[in-house]
């Protein structure tokens, strides 16, 4: 029988766009949309401008995109600079289920690694269903993992 990180991988690299159910690529699109919108909103604030700053200074092969200011970095520096974004003007809210945080943190992350990995939109959207889903399991108004994961 497979372990859980066997479990976790073959369902990640299995999960299909055209798999989600519309009402999941809905809540996707609005909780991408709501991210967006809180880094957009907290672009100006001074943590975020101390992110965009010390991400500027750093110098990658492999690059992606800070929001809203078009400067390009390493990917964990960008990061780390959306994610300030997002969460400043976000205000830290939290989430609590079987753990605290809040799954939108892994949305900077996804978004890079779309990037990075020339994933598109569809791609952003399988990535942060499956964050969502490792996040927080069975309490996302998705609960059917075809991977049992919210066992």
């Amino acid at each position: 029988m497979p372990n859980i990180a066997e479990r976790l991988s073959s369902y990640a690299t299995s999960l299909r766009y055209e798999d989600l159910p519309p009402d999941v690529v809905h809540l996707a699109k609005r909780m991408i949309i709501d991210t967006l919108g809180c880094a957009l909103g907290g672009y100006d604030g001074e943590p975020s401008r101390i992110a965009r700053e010390t991400a500027a200074t750093v110098t990658s092969s492999s690059t992606a995109t800070i929001l809203g200011s078009g400067l390009a970095t390493s990917p964990d520096m960008a990061t780390f600079a959306n994610g300030v974004m997002i969460r400043y003007l976000d205000y830290n809210d939290g989430y609590t289920s079987k753990e605290s945080g809040h799954p939108s943190d892994s949305i900077a992350a996804t978004l890079t690694c779309s990037e990075v990995g020339r994933a598109g939109g569809k791609g952003m959207i399988v990535a942060t269903v499956l964050a969502y889903e490792y996040f927080a399991g069975s309490a996302m108004p998705w609960t059917s993992s075809p991977a049992g994961l919210t066992t």
